[in-house]
């Protein structure tokens, strides 16, 4: 009498052209399938410039001439947290 094992190793080692197979398919599906995103003009919009009616191009401009780090600055900004906090 002859027993067979129930798996007969199939699943313990890989067949080499299904996995090649599968993976090249894989790589192709990724390839294939991108995100894409649209974004509404309604959006862009909000997107612009101004923050706050303020110009956000003056704000980085004084930030990269440090105009923040000026002693007034910094004083003004102290004062406003402390009446804020009191």
């Amino acid at each position: 009498m002859k027993i067979d094992s129930l798996n007969n190793n199939k699943f313990l080692v890989p067949q080499n052209s299904s996995v090649s197979e599968n993976q090249k398919k894989s790589t192709e599906e990724s390839k294939v399938n991108r995100d894409t995103i649209h974004i509404s003009a309604e959006a862009q919009k909000l997107n612009e410039v101004k923050v706050q009616g303020k110009d956000l191009e003056v704000i980085k401009q004084r930030i990269s001439d440090k105009y923040y780090n000026s002693e007034e600055i910094i004083n003004s900004v102290a004062d406003a947290i402390l009446k804020e906090i009191s």
